[in-house]
């Protein structure tokens, strides 16, 4: 028998210096966290400002001879004469921003000059009780009517392809390019979709018959949005059509040429729309962009009302926080900037080679590319800042990523959820992702020592949390509410990992990097669906997995999780030397499944996939939910068939609770007969009350004789203030 104290020794170290770690990260990061500030403060911004007066008041006096400014670059400006003045900081400062929206010409940038210090750090942050807004956008007036109920506007600067805006927005809400098919609102996912008949070249598809039977006035205005990869499925792509054949029933796109790759080209039953012709033009809530003649066409929501605010981005990003340290961003809402496509990668927030700083209860909406980024660059690091409390939602990318050298920050109490409105290989938090191209020079990207924790991760396309793929460093992974991942997408997960750029070099496994590892521990992660296309028909669920570790991934920790309903509950893709253990598998199809895929097929690779361990888990399965029990192998080129083989691959697996409401257990007896759980039990793991999804674990659990630890459900998710 084990010792009870449930967790392997190596863990257990690895625990232990984890915990120092973040303990140590906590107190460098957070000196004052939770502290009340006054609600006083050095200067102020109101709508109502002028940058010509002091900006010392909340509000313009009577005579309208002093007040606030009216600019946040002028508070900026402020805050550095002040600070030129005094030599160095006396106190804190604080800048203040009253209620409102404030479009920016340029992004405010706060540089090394615009820090703080330790004792002394300079604050951003809302008025008490007031919403400031800061859009990435610019008013657009003058709107006459058109046609029907439709409205026009002309706009000289963005005639001849001048300014090629592909989000316009109503009020503050994201308004739908018109397209077809149509956006359907009683099944916003996977209705509105066509499905590709296949390839027609490196940069045409064909489409089914009727697709094309209205004939584009402007066809090479249009642009085609489509998904690509296995099944369709992987993620998305945004080109411009350079011509359409009616007769044959084929659009070309311009300069794409990966049409017919196997695996990211133009496959049969690839979901795509076309976007942005006046022919489309059709139902209230749809706009168009003439970009030749520099013409706008709307057709107003029909609760609108006759206030018609409209906006269109202008700005990739609305504050930069370059290089500075010690600043404090809190309390407002960054919205409405341009729209990702295909590469471009900036956040509407960034802190770039940013030090110590803390950016907390913001929100950030409908932005075009990524919510907020961290980014360290030019042999500089974005390491020791707080990202706490802040609501990241339907953002054009990624929620919140990490690019370059970040280190050592802390993304805590977040709500991160509906993003990948444009790229649907985005996930709500991601790490550094670095292709075969980059393998040489990642390694001057790191991502290492960042605690993600107690965050509500949700509907999101692809991956809910995705540590990427670079292999030197070590991430926390912990207490995080993970529900309804790969919603748009297959082969991804709620939690995931991988090393996907270095699969190249996978025939020369020297040259593959001995990957550190993270922690992935004490999330609960639900609903891992995944959505694929095949027969003509969009699939749900498909091909996805509660966690995942892929290509080549090593040395991760994998402990006290609880995984519910996902396809498979835990995939190892060629990885090794990972440690599976103290976690609670809920109705998956299959628990857990290590594979090697057919672009890592080299029997060297095998050699590779060593070393994992599966201890103390708890297999449970409602019905005839689950087709093997506790683990299965799989191989396209006719691997894991021998009992050698399998224990090459799976050192231990042991001390476990397997348990199948219906008692049939699919698989188990061959896993047993290969010398595997001679210590576990196959009985009722005694749940508080899975039917309504409680599943800690009874006093008398005969989990807890195995050594098992019980997980603490309270702990999961965003923590209460205070």
């Amino acid at each position: 028998m084990h010792s009870p104290t449930n967790l392997s020794r190596k863990f257990r170290v690895r625990a232990a210096w984890l915990i120092m770690a973040v303990i140590g990260l906590a107190s460098v990061v957070s000196p004052s966290l939770g502290a009340e500030r006054e609600v006083s403060a050095d200067f102020y911004v109101a709508t109502n400002g002028s940058d010509d007066w002091s900006g010392s008041l909340p509000a313009p006096n009577a005579g309208r001879t002093d007040g606030p400014f009216a600019t946040l670059d002028r508070a900026r400006n402020a805050v550095r004469e002040r600070k030129q003045a005094q030599g160095e900081l006396t106190k804190e400062v604080t800048v203040m921003v009253r209620g409102g929206k404030y479009f920016l010409g340029d992004p405010l940038v706060l540089e090394e000059q615009d820090s703080g210090t330790k004792e002394h750090s300079i604050t951003w942050s809302a008025y008490p009780d007031e919403k400031p807004i800061i859009s990435g956008g610019r008013k657009i007036t003058g709107w006459k009517p058109y046609k029907g109920k439709i409205l026009s506007v002309d706009l000289p600067e963005a005639g001849n392809g001048k300014w090629k805006f592909r989000q316009l927005f109503l009020n503050g809400e994201r308004l739908i390019r018109a397209r077809t098919p149509n956006y359907d609102p009683q099944n916003p996912l996977y209705g509105g979709w066509e499905l590709m008949v296949g390839s027609a070249g490196p940069d045409a598809f064909k489409c089914k018959p009727g697709v094309l039977d209205v004939r584009l006035s402007k066809p090479t205005q249009a642009e085609v949005f489509f998904f690509t990869g296995t099944f369709g499925s992987w993620g998305s792509r945004l080109y411009q059509i350079s011509s359409i054949d009616y007769q044959e029933n084929k659009i070309s796109l311009l300069n794409y040429t990966a049409g017919e790759r196997p695996l990211t080209g133009f496959s049969l039953d690839c979901r795509f729309r076309i976007e942005n012709a006046i022919e489309y033009l059709d139902q209230p809530g749809e706009w168009y962009l003439d970009w030749d003649l520099g013409r706008v066409y709307l057709w107003p929501p029909e609760d609108s009302g006759k206030n018609l605010e409209v906006v269109a981005p202008v700005l990739d990003e609305v504050l930069i926080v370059d290089g500075a340290k010690w600043i404090r961003i809190s309390g407002f809402t960054f919205t409405e900037t341009k729209a990702y496509t295909n590469k471009r990668r900036s956040g509407s927030a960034l802190l770039r080679n940013a030090e110590h700083c803390r950016f907390e209860n913001n929100r950030i909406y409908a932005v075009g590319d990524i919510g907020l980024m961290l980014s360290g660059q030019s042999g500089r690091e974005c390491t020791w800042n707080l990202i706490q409390r802040n609501d990241v939602g339907f953002a054009g990318s990624t929620g919140i990523y990490f690019d370059g050298r970040a280190n050592n920050n802390q993304v805590l109490d977040n709500e991160v959820h509906n993003c990948g409105f444009y790229n649907k290989y985005a996930a709500g938090i991601e790490f550094p992702f670095y292709g075969r191209a980059n393998a040489e020079v990642a390694e001057g990207a790191h991502a290492d020592g960042n605690l993600i924790a107690h965050n509500y991760v949700h509907d999101v396309p692809r991956d809910g949390i995705m540590l990427g793929a670079v292999p030197w460093g070590r991430n926390i992974v912990e207490y995080n509410e993970v529900r309804r991942t790969c919603l748009e997408t297959t082969d991804a997960a709620g939690i995931r990992c991988h090393m996907d750029g270095f699969a190249g070099v996978a025939k020369n496994l020297s040259a593959i990097p001995d990957m550190v590892g993270h922690v992935v521990r004490y999330n609960l992660v639900v609903d891992s669906l995944g959505c694929g296309a095949q027969g003509g028909k969009i699939v749900v669920p498909s091909f996805a997995f509660g966690t995942y570790f892929d290509d080549l991934s090593a040395n991760c920790l994998l402990v006290g999780n609880i995984v519910v309903h996902s396809h498979v509950g835990f995939w190892v893709n060629a990885g090794r030397n990972h440690t599976i253990e103290n976690n609670i598998f809920v109705d998956c199809d299959s628990p857990i499944c290590f594979s090697v895929p057919p672009h890592l097929h080299d029997d060297r690779v095998y050699d590779y996939v060593t070393d994992n361990r599966v201890l103390r888990n708890i297999f449970y399965s409602a019905g005839a939910k689950t087709t093997s029990f506790p683990i299965r192998f799989h191989s396209d080129f006719g691997k894991f068939k021998s009992e050698e083989e399998k224990r090459h691959t799976v050192k231990e697996s042991d001390y476990n609770v397997i348990f199948a409401t219906d008692g049939n257990y699919p698989g188990i007896a061959d896993w047993q007969a290969v010398g595997y759980e001679s210590h576990s039990i196959k009985g009722d793991p005694l749940f508080v009350d899975p039917k309504r999804k409680d599943y800690q674990i009874k006093p008398d659990s005969p989990a807890r004789k195995l050594g098992f630890v019980p997980i603490d459900i309270s702990k999961i998710g965003i923590r209460q203030k205070g």
